[in-house]
């Protein structure tokens, strides 16, 4: 004859089986996020409800709908930063400020 395991969990063992901390087992059980039943002072966790639980909360991946249209990126400013200004020039990515007395064409004195 086998033994069946118990129909009620304590929260250590919870924890165990969860793979967690004692700690945050209680902290979930506290903010009913885990399935909890309570017997006076006593809290014990339903096997069968805590296996319906874990499934519950398994997220899957859902893979990326193909069949719809791509989607167009905003037009505007490059993605490269916030634009900045020196003085009274408008400093970018592709923008810099020309000293004074060059000719911003080929760098050369005026």
């Amino acid at each position: 004859m086998t033994a069946e395991p118990p129909l009620l969990l304590t929260l250590t063992e919870t924890a165990a089986l969860l793979g967690i901390g004692k700690t945050l087992a209680y902290e979930m059980a506290a903010n009913r996020r885990l399935p909890v039943i309570r017997i006076g002072r006593l809290v014990r966790v339903p096997r069968a409800d805590l296996v319906a639980w874990i499934a519950a909360e398994t997220r899957y991946p859902v893979p990326p709908d193909t069949s719809a249209a791509p989607t167009r990126r905003a037009v505007g400013r490059p993605l490269t930063g916030p634009a900045r200004r020196i003085g009274n020039a408008p400093v970018g990515p592709r923008l810099r400020p020309v000293p004074m007395g060059l000719d911003p064409a080929d760098g050369s004195a005026r």
